[in-house]
Order: structure tokens, then C-alpha cells, then sequence
């Protein structure tokens, strides 16, 4: 399985992990939208985006989430191992429900990530030409 495998050898990777803060200015940095941090909890809750390490002072009981032991400090380490979901619609009210993850609960995302945010962006941006914002200007002055 690569995510346990990931949670054992996570020293060797070339870039470290990011917390869900410096992976929203990760995205920033390289020209996405504005994420940040309560957006990359909200989009992980949503399944849309998958961490690659979870850490947590207390244990998590959490459907899809793979205890691979604790650490050097005592905390205990997940993988994400959820099905993402294949939901069609009602999108609109999905953030409503959402809770604050639980205090000491840490996400990891790898940086080559990176690109499941590039297709949000891509997919939940904004789309109009330059033309249509001139077109719709000329209707307010």
C-alpha cells in the first residue's frame, strides 16, 4: 500500500510535507486562487483532496483513515485511505455541515498535490474574458 509506505519512509522524499496552511500558499506561490488553510481542511473533509500523513495527539476513529502507529513524540499517524466520493449535486451546501477538525489534528500534503489544486482552480474559477468584464463596465458608467 503506498500510504503506508509513505507514512514509514516520509524522510526520503525530496520536498517535505506541507501543513494545510503552507500548502494553500504553496498554490499561491504558483499562481493559484487565494486557498488557504481553512479552505485545504474544508476541501479535505469534502474527500476532494486527499493527505498524504495525518498526525494526531489523541486517536482518530475516522472512517477511511489507517492508524501506521505513532512517532517519535507519541503521536499517532494515518493514512488517507477514503473512497473520494462521487457526489453529483447539492455541492452548494456541502461546507455548511462541516466541523473544525479536532485540536492536535495535523494534515500533510506532499507538494506534488500541487495539481489536484491547479484542477479546482481550473474547475471552480472564475471563467470570463477580458472583454466580457469591459462589456459588462460600459453597463455601469
Amino acid at each position: 500500500m503506498p500510504s503506508a509506505w509513505i507514512a514509514e519512509h516520509q524522510r526520503i522524499w525530496q520536498m517535505n510535507f506541507l501543513n494545510a496552511d503552507k500548502f494553500a500558499s504553496f498554490g499561491h506561490d504558483r499562481g493559484l486562487a487565494s486557498f488557504n488553510e481553512k479552505d485545504m481542511t474544508q476541501l479535505w473533509q469534502l474527500g476532494l483532496i486527499k493527505a498524504d500523513l495525518i498526525t494526531s495527539r489523541r486517536k482518530l476513529s475516522l472512517a477511511g483513515l489507517v492508524n501506521r502507529g505513532t512517532d517519535n513524540y507519541g503521536h499517532h499517524l494515518y493514512s488517507d485511505e477514503r473512497q473520494l466520493p462521487r457526489q453529483l449535486r447539492k455541492w452548494g451546501n456541502a461546507r455548511k455541515n462541516l466541523k473544525p477538525l479536532q485540536e492536535g489534528v495535523e494534515l500533510l500534503f506532499h507538494p506534488f498535490r500541487y495539481y489536484v489544486l491547479y484542477h479546482l482552480d481550473r474547475v471552480l474559477g472564475l471563467h470570463s474574458s477580458k472583454m466580457q468584464m469591459l462589456g459588462s463596465m460600459s453597463s455601469v458608467v
